[in-house]
């Protein structure tokens, strides 16, 4: 059923160098994520960065160093609008400003299992 359902476009930040985190952080929150939610597209929740962490698990990769951030949208329609009408300017801004070459970017959407 496409188009229908609350849909989770999930970016995964890995910022290289540790020593820019904090920079980086200030970034999302104070400029990039108020850029995003100022699109009028995103719905109550949207965001938040999370960091990752293993949790015990035996994998001994530190994690420090890898960001979450969920942005929900009403439907994959209004997701494809939001990615057609404002993803391009805000790709560019955040990569003209050298995080393009500070982070390494992975996004994926989540559809919510009724």
């Amino acid at each position: 059923m496409e188009g229908e359902g609350l849909i989770t476009y999930r970016v995964t930040a890995v910022v290289k160098d540790p020593t820019k985190i904090p920079e980086w952080i200030k970034f999302m929150k104070h400029e990039h994520i108020p850029e995003v939610e100022n699109t009028g597209y995103l719905e109550e929740g949207s965001g938040e960065i999370f960091q990752k962490n293993n949790f015990g698990n035996e994998s001994s990769e530190n994690l420090g160093n890898v960001f979450e951030i969920n942005y929900f949208f009403q439907d994959e329609d209004t997701l494809n609008e939001y990615r057609t009408t404002h993803g391009h300017w805000l790709k560019e801004h955040y990569e003209k400003l050298g995080w393009g070459e500070e982070t390494i970017l992975t996004r994926e959407v989540l559809l919510l299992v009724d």
